[in-house]
């Protein structure tokens, strides 16, 4: 993109069961190309999309911040009723402004908070399978349970909950946690948790890990010599990507959410 440009944030909500994940993949529909290919459909513009988070596939997002250039400078209003118009209603805009010239949404996020839901028994609906992760054992110690995840709070190593990417073996692993809590409500579990940073499937194997603790799989003091890299996880995989949702992120600038 040559010339003068401007920059635009954007918040938005999606189903992630529609989607392939955030990222483009050729003859795959993702959140990321979809929204790529309405802004060209509605304004005839090409543009790249950053995301502060790029959600895996089957997750679901209620405050994903994204930006973008493009070389005109838009009425806001008109811009974000004709990008609704193209856009699946798996995709909504909560939100559209101008953004300072050289903040990227992916890169300059301050705190992130996400929630996962997980209902005890299996459902009636089917809907509730798009929406949470249902485990069919009820069998839940609920002391265990809280225990566990309330042991993610503060600053710790989180490299065994998180997927290894061996293109950046130097990756800092270190974490800092400020919220991690459980609701019950009625067969519903909400976990919510809020940091600084997240690893790649990190809150889902924190969440597998607590119910593994509930169900006498694991034991919560096991936690701080995982942490230490003394003792691995029991439970090797993330809990379903189904029950995760991108609830907020927080940037420094006015401009943030």
């Amino acid at each position: 993109m040559s010339g003068q440009s401007f920059n635009y944030i954007a918040v938005i909500s999606y189903d992630g069961s529609a989607f392939f994940g955030w990222q483009r993949q050729p003859g795959l529909p993702t959140i990321q190309g979809t929204i790529e290919d309405s802004i060209f459909e509605a304004l005839d513009e090409e543009t790249y999309v950053y995301a502060s988070s790029r959600t895996d596939k089957g997750v679901h997002a209620l405050g994903q911040v994204i930006s973008f250039k493009l070389p005109k400078k838009f009425n806001l209003a008109g811009m974000k009723s004709l990008l609704d118009s193209q856009l699946p209603p798996t995709i909504r805009i909560r939100s559209l402004d101008y953004a300072p010239e050289n903040f990227i949404a992916r890169f300059e996020s301050r705190k992130k908070v996400y929630s996962y839901i997980a209902h005890l028994g299996p459902s009636p609906s089917p809907f509730v399978h798009n929406g949470s992760w249902v485990i069919d054992d009820v069998r839940m110690n609920i002391g265990d349970l809280e225990k566990a995840f309330s042991g993610f709070v503060g600053t710790h190593n989180f490299v065994c909950f998180g997927k290894s990417d061996e293109d950046k073996p130097n990756k800092d692993t270190h974490c800092t946690l400020e919220l991690a809590q459980i609701e019950k409500k009625g067969k519903y579990l909400i976990f919510l948790v809020k940091g600084d940073r997240f690893l790649h499937n990190m809150v889902r194997r924190m969440v597998s890990f607590a119910v593994f603790c509930g169900q006498g799989k694991e034991k919560p003091e096991r936690l701080e010599r995982i942490f230490a890299g003394e003792l691995c996880l029991s439970c090797a995989y993330p809990a379903p990507p189904q029950g995760l949702y991108l609830v907020k992120v927080e940037y420094n600038h006015e401009k943030g959410v």
